[in-house]
């Protein structure tokens, strides 16, 4: 009879293990638990026909077991195949607010292809720990194939089991709630009534089955607006349950009215679509990015152990800006795409895009691990790129020259910043660049420096060493268009060269002795067609925008406040003494002034307490933070540039920049995001009771952050800060994290000096580039500025391969012309993410991204000399083709949906 009736609660367990790679001990250490973990859970799936394990949704955690046992890969495969181990999709689980989106797409990438090897990828988002969820990861789930994710942070208040979660483009999947955390379902026990378990002689009081299950069911019924709910059998680094099973059957002796088993999560997601459906009821919709507080978010990750966040920054904007780009327009030209280096430069980094690596939450071991591996990374994305690059020069040039290589994915023109290190047999004064038309470019030398010139001889097996010197200049170039490039003559003539006059007035002007400034304090002012900035005596810049009139005041103030909690969360001091740099007397110097553009460096030295002090207030005690900032402005350019360099020596607190804007009618910030421009109100939320974290005033950022009202709007782009705030004061200050300084995992872990995190106290030197763009209130206006100030063009010389030295070097029979690009886009508010070869064809992937607010139409063209479209095609984002497309002659157009990924496979002949 009671198989008959009516079930109550249709029961999906998921059994499971959170996987942390690594965390508050190394990688290698979890390595040894997690071999042990997986050798228990195979014997399990061999004695247990029936029982199914989920492996956290990354493939990296059976991948990490079969490098440490590959004999067990047939195994794997089998259990896999029949579909009870669940591989997949992610490589790891990364942190989407602090990934780029051409990251994200390669992690599911990877992640896909290594399941799909071992049998079966699971396809669906499993991400029980992630801190927030980016806007647009629908719609980057879709294009996988993937319809529901199942996690826990960052969900609105309210929020059900189940909801539709949409991008702004509209594309939606399924998002599956945890509920107040996971693994409420680990080590479910055979015992009816509750006991004692005995763990080294601790007493630890246990529920038995009597009372955990109408625990767990009312638990997930108060969240569900179904019959049908998910138990979450497993928690962090815990082993599979070997006799779930049998508890299973037990609970169903016990509770008739359940209906209880072990499943797969595609399996729960189908059961709660029918579930609605038989119900007759829709689920409720969630838009945009999933940052609430309504349990512990932990969005201050974006801002601790900066180091490490700004060379995470660096190396995937490398690889996706510089090497994926310079390796295209090479294999274009008919040389190896050298996809094994693609693939291990990618899965370093996917290594670290693990959420507590990649959250810097961890203890040191980690971090120099993490930082180890950007370091491979990037080596070998450099190396192989400077390789590609001469391998595109060596079909163009055959005397001295210079190539300019935009890698960006908007084309570019005027003054430019570059270095590079010249041989002596280029000469050594008096350079010049000469444009294809005989024409000189303006062109001036800052600095110069003597070097020595290195180049590998594979023929003779070591280096050759010759003196060189090392020039750094501004030169003002045409256009060169998107992933394209453009050839110059390059010459020293040997005798000597001008040497840069700084006492010249192109672009500054001093006035001294201004009766409201320091006595005989010189105020230097730099002006190009665009802004005026006058830099004070504190070291803030006075910026005025010539095109609306509008001043943006003491830009670059410093901030320092206090900071006593742990590495996830920034909690100040109850008395805390918040710090500015308005009050300092900086050091001003100017380092050149030409036709092309000015420099300063600016010197503070901002007074903070050391640390904590009595009763987590600030340390009474002081020491000294030294910041220098060189501020540079060229002719023609609508931004304001920054290199900025602070040396901490303080504890125990936060450190920002400062951008005040007094924009009165501003309601509105924004952040970059994974294929997005996030929009966000101004107004602080304020703080009430009932949520686990109070809404946070800063957000994340990649990219860029904006500020803008009716008329006029100030960007700031910024290289590797992932943190920022709108100031809700009458200043509207934008508030870029630099650092914060602190030395705990979390206060749960009991004694802090087990977990060893000094280094996340950042007592060292860190550098940042930013640039301002003030603007007329459109920030889409200047976006592409931004990000072509973020992608620096490639000048390099004419080098000729290493191998050219070969006897058997055979030249390029190809030739290509002084100056061409692989692929333009034509249209507004459009922008090109990726172009690369395709996974598995000799097809050209493009892929685009609208940032409009509204349906876009674009033209895109093949343009690389001798290549012609063959036939196009519209794809999913694993490059899989989905509809052909028309072309006419080297193009065809396209329709974007508002904020829309979409990615097209080109195949030539």
């Amino acid at each position: 009879m009671a198989d008959k009736m009516e079930k109550k609660f249709h029961i999906h367990v998921l059994s499971n293990t959170h996987w942390d790679r690594e965390w508050y001990m190394s990688h290698e250490k979890y390595m040894a638990r997690l071999v042990e973990l997986c050798d228990r859970l195979l014997d399990i799936l061999e004695k247990e026909k029936d029982y199914i394990f989920i492996t956290d949704g990354q493939f990296s955690m059976v991948d990490d077991y079969l490098q440490a046992k590959p004999e067990k890969r047939e195994l794997v495969e089998k259990f896999v195949k029949e579909g009870r181990l669940e591989v997949g999709p992610w490589f790891t689980q990364p942190l989407e607010t602090l990934v780029s989106g051409e990251a994200m797409v390669r992690n599911l990438h990877y992640g896909i292809e290594g399941s799909e090897k071992l049998g079966k990828a699971m396809r669906f988002s499993y991400e029980v720990d992630e801190f927030g969820h980016a806007s647009q990861t629908p719609q980057v789930l879709k294009g996988f194939g993937i319809d529901a994710a199942l996690a826990w942070r960052g969900m609105p208040v309210g929020a059900k089991t189940a909801f539709e979660w949409v991008s702004p483009d509209g594309t939606s999947v399924i998002m599956l709630y945890t509920n107040c955390g996971y693994g409420e379902a680990t080590a479910m026990p055979m015992n009816e009534e509750d006991y004692v378990e005995d763990i080294d002689g601790v007493k630890l009081n246990r529920m038995g089955l009597n009372n955990r299950v109408p625990y767990l069911t009312k638990f997930r019924d108060d969240y569900s607006e179904v019959n049908t709910q998910m138990w979450l059998n497993g928690i962090d680094h815990s082993f599979a349950q070997p006799d779930i099973l049998q508890v299973i059957d037990k609970i169903s002796e016990m509770f008739p009215e359940l209906d209880v088993k072990q499943t797969t999560c595609e399996a729960f997601f189908e059961a709660m679509k029918n579930a609605y459906k038989e119900k007759g009821i829709e689920m409720a919709k969630v838009e945009g990015e999933l940052m609430y507080t309504a349990e512990q978010l932990l969005e201050s990750t974006h801002s601790c152990h900066p180091r490490q966040k700004l060379k995470h920054y660096k190396t995937e904007r490398f690889l996706e800006r510089h090497f994926e780009p310079s390796l295209s327009l090479s294999w274009l030209a008919g040389f190896d795409n050298k996809d094994w280096a693609q693939r291990r430069a990618w899965k370093y980094v996917l290594e670290n895009h693990a959420h507590d690596t990649l959250g810097c939450t961890s203890v040191n071991e980690v971090y120099e691990e993490a930082m180890a591996r950007y370091g491979c990374s990037l080596s070998l994305a450099q190396q192989i790129s400077d390789q590609a690059q001469r391998e595109l020069m060596s079909c163009i040039t055959d005397f001295p020259s210079i190539f300019v290589l935009n890698t960006s994915p908007f084309d570019i023109k005027g003054t430019k910043e570059f270095t590079i290190d010249v041989p002596e047999g280029y000469g050594t004064d008096n350079f010049e660049i000469i444009d294809e038309e005989g024409n000189k470019l303006p062109f001036v030398i800052t600095e110069k420096l003597p070097t020595v010139d290195i180049r590998f001889n594979p023929r003779r097996g070591h280096p050759t060493w010759t003196d060189a010197v090392t020039i750094k200049a501004l030169v003002s170039i045409p256009e060169v268009k998107a992933f394209g490039w453009k050839k110059f003559t390059f010459t020293g003539k040997g005798s000597a060269a001008e040497e840069t006059d700084v006492a010249n007035d192109y672009i500054t002007k001093q006035y001294r002795n201004r009766p409201y400034y320091y006595h005989s304090q010189a105020i230097n002012v730099m002006e190009n067609e665009y802004l005026k900035c006058t830099i004070n005596p504190n070291g803030t810049v006075d910026m005025l925008d010539k095109t609306t009139n509008k001043l943006y005041p003491s830009q670059f103030t410093f901030e320092d406040s206090g900071d006593v909690f742990n590495v996830y969360v920034h909690i100040p001091p109850y008395m805390n003494k918040i710090v500015y740099s308005t009050g300092c007397q900086s050091e001003i110097t100017k380092l050149y002034d030409t036709e092309l553009g000015a420099s300063y460096e600016v010197k503070l030295t901002l007074r903070v307490p050391e640390g904590k002090g009595e009763f987590d207030n600030r340390s009474k005690v002081y020491t000294n933070i030294d910041i220098k900032m060189v501020l540079t402005l060229l002719k023609g350019e609508r931004n304001l540039r920054a290199e900025l360099t602070i040396n901490n020596t303080a504890k125990e607190h936060r450190l920002r920049v400062l951008f005040p804007t007094y924009l009165a009618d501003a309601t509105k910030s924004r952040g970059g995001q994974p294929y997005d421009v996030v929009e966000r109100a101004i107004k602080y939320e304020g703080s009430y009771e009932g949520l686990a974290e109070q809404p946070y005033a800063t957000h994340p950022m990649q990219d860029i952050c904006d500020v803008s009202g009716a008329n006029a709007g100030l960007t700031v782009a910024a290289e590797g800060i992932y943190e920022y705030e709108c100031m809700d004061t009458e200043e509207k200050a934008l508030a870029l994290t630099c650092l914060r300084s602190i030395n705990s995992i979390d206060a749960k872990f009991g004694r802090a000096e087990l977990y060893d995190l000094t280094e996340a106290e950042n007592l060292a030197s860190i550098t940042y580039k930013l640039a301002l763009y003030p603007h007329d209130g459109d920030w889409r206006k200047v976006y592409k500025d931004a990000i072509g100030y973020l992608t620096y063009p490639v000048f390099a010389l004419d080098r000729m391969p290493e191998v050219a030295v070969m006897t058997d070097y055979v030249k390029p029979y190809h030739t290509l012309p002084t100056e061409g690009g692989a692929v333009a886009l034509e249209g507004e508010n459009v922008m090109m993410t990726a172009i690369k070869k395709a996974y598995n064809s000799d097809s050209l992937i493009v892929r685009v991204l609208s940032y409009s607010d509204k349906e876009e139409t674009a033209i895109v063209k093949l343009t690389f000399p001798g290549k012609e479209i063959k036939a196009a095609y519209y794809c999913d984002l694993d490059e899989n083709r989905v509809e052909a497309i028309a072309n006419d002659g080297n193009a065809f157009d396209i329709k974007l949906r508002k904020a829309q990924i979409a990615t097209y496979e080109i195949e030539m002949k």
